[in-house]
C-alpha cells in the first residue's frame, strides 16, 4: 500500500467514526430539545432522532453502497444540519437565544471532529447558511435585526473561523499521519533489517567474529567460526581477536588492527584449538554493535590457496633448477662437441692447402660438408635455447642493406653452385640502403630462409626479393620474399612448418638433414622485431617465405662507407706484414686444438708460446711480455676465467692489461658477458674461422702498438 492509500484509508476510518459520533450527539440533541422547548418539544426530538436514523442506515449500507467514509460523513453532516436549522427557526426569540450558543459548538465541534477538508468545510457552510435562510424566511417569528444581532452572526463568523481552523488541523493531521506511517514503516524495514544481519551473520558460510575496538575482546561469533577454530561461544569470549595469531605476529597484528580503517584486508596464520595452523584472509568493517563500535572480522580460510601457492613456487624453482640443468648441460655438450669440431674443420682447411689427389680432395670434401652440417645444427640448438630463454636482444644499429644482401648472396652462392642452380637478389630501388635495426639477425633469418629453399630445390633457384610497402618520413615496412623452386609443401602441412622439430615429412630429415628448427628460429626472430612471416607454397612448384619488419632511416655516411670499402681493400698480406713476429702465448689444454692453433699461427708469421692450462700461463706471463694470449676457458688445473683475473691483478707481472682474447667451446647465453666480466678483451667460439681470429688478433695488437 502507498503512502498516500495509507492516508486516505486512515482519513475515511476518522470520517467514519464521526459519523457515529453524529449518530449519538443527535440522539442526545433530541433528548435535551424535550427539556429546552415548552412547545411542538416531540416534534423537535422526533426530527434529531430521524436525523439519527438517516446517519445509521448510511452506516449500515455504506458496504453495499460503496459509500467512501468521506461522502458518508457529509451526509451525517447535511442531516444533522438540516434537523439544527429546522430547530433554530422555528423557535421563539428566548429559545433562539439558549439555541445560538448550541448550534455553533454543534457545528464547530462536529467539523472538527470529522477533519474534514476545506472543500467539504466549504460545502458545509455554504449549506448551513442556505438552509438557515430558507426555514428563516418559511418558519421564523423573529425580525431580521434580532436574528441576525442575537445568533445568526454569530454562526456566520464561528463558521468561518470553522474553516480556516478545519484546513490547519487537516494539514497537521496529515502530516502527523504521515510521519506516523513513515516510523512505523522504518521500524518494520529496521526490524526486518535487523533480522536479515542476524541470519546472514549466524548463517553465513564464512567464520565472522565480532571484537572489541577498545579491548580487541571477542564479543560474538557465528557457527561457522565455532566450526573452522574449534572453540565454543564461552571459550571464543574468554580470547582476544590477538589470541589467535601466532605469537611471532601479535605485534604486528595489533599495529594492524589499531587502525579505524574498514574494508582492510590482510593475511595472517591462525592457530585453532587443536593447534594446528589455518592461513586466513581477513576482511575487517568498522560496525555499530549493541551502540559501541567494534569490528566485524570475515575470515577465510585460504589455507589450500597457500599450500597451493608453495607447491607453484617450488614446481616454479624446480623448472628453473631444471633450465639450469638443461642449459648447463647444452653448455658442457656444446663444449665437449666444439673441442673436437674445432680439430677436425681446422685440420681440413689445413689439408685443404696440401697436395692431394681428386680421390683425396673428394674426401676432404665430404669432410667439410658433414662437419658444416653438424656445426649448423649445433648452432640452431643454442639459438633455439637462447630464445626459448627470453636472452635474445634485438640491437638498433645503422648498416647498409646493400651490402648485407650482397655478401649474404656471396656466400649462399656457393652453397647454390654446388647444386647448379641460380641465387639472385632483386632489390626494388624504393628500398633504402641505409636503415636502422639489428644485421646480424637479419642476416640470420635470409641464411636460414635461403639455406632452406637451397636444400629443397633440386632445378631451377632461388630469388630474394626485396622492396617497401609502406613508408613515412622515418620508417619504412619492408618486405623480403625467398622464393625457390622447389618441391613446395602441402597444403595440410604450411600450418605446422614453424613449429619446433618440424618438418614437412620424416623422410625430408632423413634425405635433406637439418634439425627442423631453422624457420623456427626465423620466425621467433622476425616476431622479436614486430614483424610478421608467413608462407605461400604449393606443392610440387615451388614455395615463397615472406617476411615484414620496420626499418627506421638511416642518413648514410659517405665519408664512413668509403673509409669502409676501403678497409676492406686491405689485404690479409698486409694485415700480416704489420703484425708479422708478434708474441702469442697460446693457453690450451687439448692437444689437436694446440696442433691446430700453433700451425694456423706460425703460417701467420707469429710466435707462439703454450701453456697447457691457466696455472702454467701465469707463471710465463711473469717471464715474458706478450703481445696477446688467446685463452682458452674450460681447462684443469685453473680455468681461463680465474687466469685472466690473476692476470689483471698485477701480481704476477707489470703488465697486466695486456689484450686477452678468449677461445672457447662454450657457445651458450652469456658466454661472451662472463668472458669480458673476467677481464677479457674479446671472444671467439671454437671452432674458429681463421680470418675471424685474424681480425680479431689484428684489432687488439694493433689497439695495443698504438696506444704504446
Amino acid at each position: 500500500m502507498t503512502l498516500q492509500e495509507q492516508i486516505k484509508s486512515r482519513i475515511s476510518k476518522q470520517h467514519c467514526l464521526g459519523c457515529k459520533v453524529a449518530f449519538g450527539v443527535n440522539i442526545l440533541w433530541g433528548i435535551s430539545n424535550y427539556f429546552i422547548f415548552s412547545e411542538n418539544k416531540w416534534t423537535y426530538v422526533t426530527i434529531n432522532l430521524c436525523v439519527a436514523a438517516i446517519i445509521l442506515t448510511s452506516i449500515i449500507i455504506r458496504t453495499r453502497l460503496k459509500i467512501s467514509g468521506e461522502n458518508m460523513g457529509l451526509i451525517a453532516m447535511l442531516s444533522t444540519l438540516t434537523a439544527f436549522a429546522y430547530i433554530y427557526n422555528t423557535a421563539d426569540l428566548i429559545a433562539f437565544q439558549k439555541l445560538t450558543f448550541t448550534h455553533a459548538a454543534a457545528f464547530i465541534g462536529a467539523g472538527m471532529f470529522l477533519l474534514w477538508h476545506y472543500k467539504y468545510s466549504i460545502i458545509s457552510v455554504a449549506y448551513a447558511i442556505l438552509i438557515n435562510s430558507l426555514y428563516y424566511f418559511l418558519f421564523s417569528k423573529i425580525n431580521i435585526d434580532d436574528y441576525l444581532i442575537q445568533g445568526a452572526l454569530m454562526v456566520m463568523t464561528t463558521a468561518f473561523f470553522m474553516v480556516v481552523s478545519i484546513q490547519v488541523r487537516y494539514a497537521l493531521t496529515i502530516k502527523e499521519i504521515e510521519a506516523n506511517i513513515r516510523l512505523s514503516e522504518n521500524q518494520r524495514l529496521l526490524k526486518q533489517s535487523s533480522e536479515q544481519h542476524k541470519v546472514l551473520f549466524n548463517e553465513n558460510p564464512i567464520p565472522m567474529l565480532i571484537c572489541s575496538i577498545e579491548t580487541d575482546k571477542i564479543l560474538k561469533i557465528n557457527f561457522k567460526a565455532e566450526q573452522a577454530y574449534g572453540y565454543n561461544l564461552k571459550e571464543f569470549k574468554k580470547l582476544s581477536i590477538l589470541d589467535l595469531h601466532l605469537s611471532e605476529d601479535r605485534l604486528e597484528a595489533q599495529r594492524n588492527f589499531s587502525s579505524d580503517k574498514s574494508n582492510v584486508r590482510s593475511i595472517w596464520s591462525h592457530q585453532k584449538k587443536d593447534a594446528t595452523i589455518m592461513e586466513v584472509e581477513i576482511i575487517e568493517k568498522i560496525i555499530d554493535y549493541k551502540g559501541r563500535p567494534s569490528r566485524l572480522l570475515s575470515i577465510n580460510d585460504i589455507t589450500n590457496v597457500k599450500n597451493y601457492e608453495k607447491k607453484l613456487i617450488r614446481a616454479k624453482q624446480e623448472a628453473e633448477k631444471s633450465k639450469e640443468m638443461q642449459s648447463q648441460f647444452l653448455s658442457n655438450m656444446s663444449h665437449e662437441i666444439r673441442t673436437p669440431m674445432n680439430g677436425i674443420i681446422g685440420i681440413t682447411r689445413i689439408l685443404q692447402n696440401t697436395e692431394m689427389d681428386k680421390e683425396q680432395k673428394h674426401f676432404l670434401n665430404a669432410i667439410i660438408k658433414s662437419s658444416e652440417n653438424l656445426m649448423v645444427i649445433i648452432n640452431d640448438i643454442l639459438d633455439f635455447s637462447k630464445i626459448d630463454a627470453g636472452k635474445v636482444t634485438i640491437e638498433k644499429t645503422e648498416f647498409d642493406l646493400d651490402n648485407l644482401l650482397t655478401v649474404n648472396q656471396e656466400i649462399m652462392a656457393i652453397k647454390a653452385q654446388e647444386k647448379g642452380i641460380y641465387l639472385t637478389v632483386d632489390k626494388d630501388p624504393s628500398v633504402p640502403n641505409w636503415i636502422i635495426g639489428d644485421p646480424v639477425r637479419l642476416n640470420q633469418i635470409l641464411t636460414n630462409l635461403v639455406g632452406n629453399a637451397i636444400k629443397f630445390t633440386e632445378t631451377g633457384g632461388v630469388n630474394i626479393a626485396v622492396k617497401t610497402i609502406e613508408s613515412t618520413q622515418t620508417t619504412s615496412k619492408i618486405k623480403f620474399s625467398v622464393s625457390d623452386t622447389g618441391i613446395g609443401i602441402p597444403s595440410d602441412k604450411i600450418d605446422d612448418i614453424f613449429k619446433s622439430f618440424t618438418q614437412a615429412s620424416d623422410s625430408t630429415t632423413r634425405t635433406h638433414g637439418g634439425t627442423g628448427l631453422g624457420l623456427t628460429i626465423s620466425k621467433q626472430l622476425v616476431e622479436l622485431q614486430d614483424g610478421q612471416i608467413w608462407i605461400e607454397s604449393e606443392f610440387g612448384k615451388g614455395s615463397t617465405f615472406n617476411f615484414v619488419i620496420t626499418y627506421s632511416h638511416a642518413i648514410q655516411n659517405t665519408e664512413n662507407n668509403n673509409k669502409t670499402i676501403v678497409l676492406k681493400k686491405i689485404t690479409n698480406e698486409k694485415i700480416l706484414e704489420e703484425l708479422k713476429g708478434i708474441n702469442i702465448l697460446l693457453v690450451e689444454d687439448h692437444p689437436i686444438n694446440q696442433m691446430l692453433a700453433i700451425k694456423v699461427l706460425t703460417d701467420w708469421g707469429f710466435n707462439v708460446d703454450l701453456a697447457e692450462n691457466g696455472l702454467i700461463s701465469l707463471k710465463m706471463v711473469g717471464e715474458k711480455e706478450y703481445d696477446l694470449i688467446l685463452m682458452d676457458i674450460s681447462m684443469p688445473e685453473m680455468d681461463g676465467y680465474t687466469a685472466t683475473k690473476e692476470i689483471r691483478s698485477g701480481a704476477h707481472t707489470s703488465y697486466s692489461q695486456i689484450p686477452i682474447v678468449a677461445m672457447t667451446a662454450s657457445a651458450l647465453i652469456g658466454e661472451n658477458q662472463k668472458c669480458f666480466k673476467a677481464g677479457m678483451n674479446d671472444y671467439i667460439t671454437k671452432p674458429f674461422d681463421p680470418q675471424n681470429l685474424l681480425e680479431k688478433i689484428s684489432n687488439q695488437v694493433i689497439s695495443k702498438l698504438k696506444r704504446a
